[in-house]
């Protein structure tokens, strides 16, 4: 048995000949090739194993390895030379990521943080001479099963060499059947080895996040070195870390400044919205006592806030300051002047593609958890 065949037939009988498996033996047969040559054991213009080494090495039919070889010939894995066999095409030199994103269409147009940074990373994928696949998981703001089934069949038949995640996996207490794909994705993906990076507020090992703790944190730092005493913070309802780590930063600013929260009610909406940012900011201004600046973590709340500000005849910034969470790199489309507290999805971008290669390299080195710095950047004064 030849190299190639060798590092196949341990593939193939160590992970993918599996009887309770619902692939086929075909499937089985062609997702191991695949998995040779992502891997860069078999390279492109190199010789697959030959039909008798095939069948010999696993134990397989003639018309089996057949029907594997003709379908990566069809799918543009393999070619077929006269008189010498099938090689690698040398196209499969170039990596295929799939992109989870949690999201929907409208979302990655309508949000300026999602649309610059897919742009982002298909760039930095360009670079590595790899292409992506974006698999989308909602539809009209339901859980959507095709995304999860197509991405569920790439892998299972080994087309993705790594995978990057986006608001991925829906939250637990979603579609009981989304959730359960969910469960099956990743265990999929750790079960084949396929690497991936995620964009995560979970402490998970090889994931990148945004220091939510430094948002709240900086926010009221902000005020409090201006001599602002009364300060608000408005947060979201809604599942997730990210707005309670935002809370813990603004609490432990005031604290440090010999200050407790309580002086001045959380503003909470119903959900990340420029809808509930307006009826919140209208329920709390009154009631929390008219502070003189507020913390917001998050451009559509900030927006409908302002709004409703405006409305009811709160001067901005004369009355009221606010420090918003916004993206750097994007047009400013708040209506008011406010203090912005940047992220770039860009330097996002790069680290997450960063973190990838990384598991690509060397899939037994796990890279730490890396966060997102926000930054006090500017203050916008239209």
């Amino acid at each position: 048995m030849n190299g190639a065949a060798s590092v196949v037939a341990r593939r193939t009988s160590a992970s993918v000949l599996d009887a309770t498996t619902v692939l086929s033996k075909t499937d089985q047969v062609q997702s191991a090739i695949t998995q040779a040559i992502r891997q860069q054991q078999i390279r492109p213009g190199k010789r697959v194993p030959s039909e008798a080494q095939l069948m010999t090495s696993l134990s397989v039919s003639r018309v089996t390895v057949r029907r594997a070889i003709s379908n990566l010939v069809r799918e543009g894995v393999l070619e077929s030379r006269p008189g010498f066999g099938h090689v690698v095409r040398s196209a499969q030199g170039q990596l295929t990521i799939g992109i989870l994103f949690g999201h929907t269409f409208l979302d990655v147009q309508a949000v300026p943080f999602h649309r610059l940074l897919l742009d982002s990373l298909q760039n930095h994928l360009n670079e590595l001479n790899a292409r992506f696949q974006l698999y989308v998981t909602r539809l009209a703001g339901m859980e959507h099963e095709h995304g999860r089934e197509r991405f569920l069949t790439d892998v299972r038949k080994g087309r993705l060499h790594a995978v990057l995640t986006l608001a991925w996996p829906c939250p637990p207490d979603s579609d009981p059947r989304a959730v359960a794909m969910d469960a099956e994705m990743l265990e999929l993906m750790r079960s084949r080895k396929v690497p991936y990076a995620a964009i995560t507020e979970e402490d998970l090992p090889g994931a990148v996040g945004i220091n939510a703790y430094r948002v709240g944190y900086l926010g009221a730092t902000h005020f409090l070195d201006q001599n602002v005493r009364r300060i608000g913070l408005m947060v979201s309802r809604e599942p997730g870390r990210f707005h309670l780590r935002v809370a813990e930063g603004y609490r432990a600013a005031l604290s440090e400044h010999g200050m407790t929260d309580g002086a001045v009610p959380l503003c909470y909406a119903d959900e990340s919205s420029e809808a509930a940012g307006y009826t919140a900011f209208k329920r709390w201004w009154h009631a929390s006592g008219q502070p003189d600046a507020i913390v917001i973590p998050d451009d559509f709340m900030c927006k409908g806030a302002m709004s409703a500000a405006i409305e009811m005849g709160v001067r901005i910034p004369a009355r009221l300051q606010i420090a918003a969470l916004t993206v750097k790199h994007s047009a400013l489309f708040l209506p008011a002047p406010f203090v912005a507290i940047e992220l770039d999805p860009v330097e996002l971008a790069s680290r997450l593609t960063k973190q990838l290669q990384s598991m690509i390299e060397s899939p037994a080195l796990m890279p730490d958890r890396w966060e997102l710095e926000p930054k006090i950047a500017r203050e916008n004064t239209q």
